[in-house]
Formats: C-alpha cells, sequence, structure tokens
C-alpha cells in the first residue's frame, strides 16, 4: 500500500509539471501579442496629413477614412469645417483615441451632420508592418475559442487527478 501511495503522489507531481508548462506556454503567448501589436506601432515611418476628409459623427464620435493604413497612429486634427456651410468649428473636439482615429465632436452641429476634418497621422509602408498586422489579425481570431480551450484543459486536468489518485487505491 505504501508503494502505492508513493506512485500516485509521484504522478500528481508530474501533473504539476504539465500544468505549469500550460501556464508558461500561454504567459509567452500574451507576451508575443502584445509585443506585435507595440511593433506595429513602432513601425511607423511616415506622416501623412489629409484635408477635408467627409466622416458623419453619430452620437458625438466618428472614425476617420485613414485608419485602414497600416501601423495608424499619432493622429492629430489640424481643423474641422461643416460641411454644408464653410464655417470653421474650433475648440468643441477631442481625439477620443488617437490610435483608433476617433474623433468627438461636442459642438452645435449635431448628430449625423457631415463634417470635413483635416488631420495628420503617423503609418508605414514596410512589409513588416503588414506582417504584424496580418499575425496579430489572425491570433486575435484565437481569442475566439480561447474559453473552450481554458475549459478543456481544466476538464484535462481535473480527470487527470482523478485518475492518478484512484490508481494509487487498490480495491480489496
Amino acid at each position: 500500500m505504501k508503494r502505492s501511495l508513493h506512485d500516485s503522489k509521484a504522478n500528481v507531481q508530474l501533473i504539476s509539471a504539465g500544468i505549469f508548462t500550460l501556464i508558461m506556454a500561454s504567459f509567452l503567448l500574451v507576451m508575443g501579442l502584445m509585443i506585435m501589436d507595440t511593433l506595429e506601432v513602432d513601425l511607423t515611418d511616415t506622416t501623412g496629413t489629409v484635408h477635408n476628409d467627409t466622416i458623419t459623427p453619430t452620437e458625438t464620435c466618428a472614425t476617420v477614412n485613414a485608419t485602414a493604413h497600416c501601423g495608424f497612429n499619432a493622429f492629430t486634427i489640424l481643423h474641422i469645417v461643416n460641411a454644408s456651410a464653410p464655417e470653421v468649428l474650433t475648440g468643441n473636439f477631442s481625439v477620443l483615441n488617437g490610435r483608433a482615429g476617433k474623433v468627438c465632436y461636442t459642438g452645435n452641429v449635431g448628430n449625423n451632420t457631415a463634417i470635413n476634418v483635416s488631420y495628420t497621422y503617423k503609418y508605414s509602408n514596410s512589409e513588416a508592418c503588414f506582417a504584424a498586422n496580418e499575425t496579430t489579425g489572425a491570433q486575435g481570431k484565437f481569442a475566439d475559442y480561447f474559453d473552450l480551450i481554458v475549459i478543456a484543459i481544466v476538464i484535462t486536468t481535473i480527470i487527470s487527478m482523478l485518475v492518478v489518485l484512484l490508481a494509487g487505491r487498490r480495491i480489496s
């Protein structure tokens, strides 16, 4: 009886090493995603300027059209003009997220009214930026199955521990 109890303890120690390996692999995956995301922004080497980009804010915010450029960031508004009247709208706008290109306007124009935004931004045309963007996008699809993977790992760990502990018992 003493021998089988010792064997089950050794098997439990093997399972804990497997769990530690899974935790480390998860940690490295998350760190890799963070590095790829940062790499995409760090590669921006070109400055772009857009004049009179027509957008229509709904609920006071809208996204500019140049956000499709790889590594879009450092978004700065030069000025906003009402699209239906030659009136410069000053002081009533803000950048909600410089990397997402969201413009929020709290002035008297109102929702669903077209405005022309002139702005500068940084982006990249390098292959490295496109590769980082594709890799981050592809790994983002992995998150759809992440809950299932975690549940499968937990169930596998519990079943493995039960098998190891029950295998150590002898039925008389």
